[in-house]
């Protein structure tokens, strides 16, 4: 990128010096921290900012916190890392494990901008291969030998890997999707059977399109006041776990547990 048109993305950060000023009505569409239904942030609903309490927050717990309600499209990607650094990870790996996950998610966050986020909220850690954190791994220079004279040399860096960290790992254990979609569903009782609905059309091989999705739910009238579209449900699904884009919305396992849970209560 030249000088002339320097990158727009440089320097970007999505936590620094921003919070919620005030708590969000979780009806509408996600703000311009979130990517929408096909990873394209949506900027038309822009949230007010005041100062963050991300980085002056001294509890892990609450930074974690903080990062995945921020960025509840990615809670696969970040849920995928906290579960694959249980043990230590190297980068290489991690980074490749990540694209994977991304392949149907256009973001503007590379791999190791996840685990950069992650590290700063203090779920994971660098560390080497045993877990060690690299801060408190002491590399002595090197010695190398050039036309007979002896030189002092910057030791070559350990390679990276990333851990998890014991707040990460809480927060990785207190994880109840299956829960969340319980929850949001019993919230939302004349809903039920159209989250059910989106559930089923998600679970069907192949997934479902958001246009697939509102011939049903348009046609129902329960959804004409308020008015209500399809993707008022998938994300409020995907939010709790339950549904995810893969090119088409496909239901989770999560997703598929609830439908078994509900299949198994109308048998009994």
């Amino acid at each position: 990128m030249s000088a002339e048109h320097p990158d727009p993305l440089q320097g970007f950060d999505p936590l620094q010096g921003f919070s919620f000023d005030d708590e969000l009505d979780d009806s509408l569409e996600p703000g311009t921290l979130d990517d929408g239904p096909y990873g394209l942030p949506v900027s038309a609903n822009a949230p007010k900012f005041s100062s963050d309490a991300f980085d002056i927050s001294e509890d892990a717990g609450t930074r974690i916190s903080t990062l995945f309600d921020r960025m509840v499209p990615h809670t696969r990607v970040l849920m995928a890392i906290l579960e694959t650094t249980q043990q230590p990870a190297s980068a290489e790996t991690l980074y490749e494990e990540v694209a994977q996950l991304q392949q149907h998610h256009h973001s503007v966050y590379a791999p190791a901008t996840f685990c950069d986020l992650l590290s700063r909220a203090g779920a994971i850690s660098q560390t080497n291969e045993e877990g060690v954190p690299l801060k408190d791994i002491e590399r002595e220079p090197e010695v190398v030998t050039v036309d007979g004279e002896d030189y002092w040399t910057v030791a070559p860096p350990p390679e990276l890997f990333w851990t998890l960290t014991d707040e990460g790992r809480a927060y990785f254990d207190a994880y109840q999707p299956l829960e969340q979609i319980r929850t949001l569903i019993a919230n939302e009782p004349h809903y039920a059977h159209l989250f059910h609905h989106v559930l089923e059309q998600a679970a069907a091989e192949g997934g479902a399109t958001v246009g697939q999705l509102d011939e049903f739910v348009l046609a129902d009238p329960v959804t004409k006041s308020p008015k209500r579209y399809a993707m008022y449900f998938v994300d409020k699904l995907e939010r709790a776990g339950a549904v995810d884009w893969e090119g088409s919305w496909v239901i989770t396992k999560a997703g598929r547990d609830y439908l078994a849970e509900v299949s198994k209560e109308s048998e009994e």
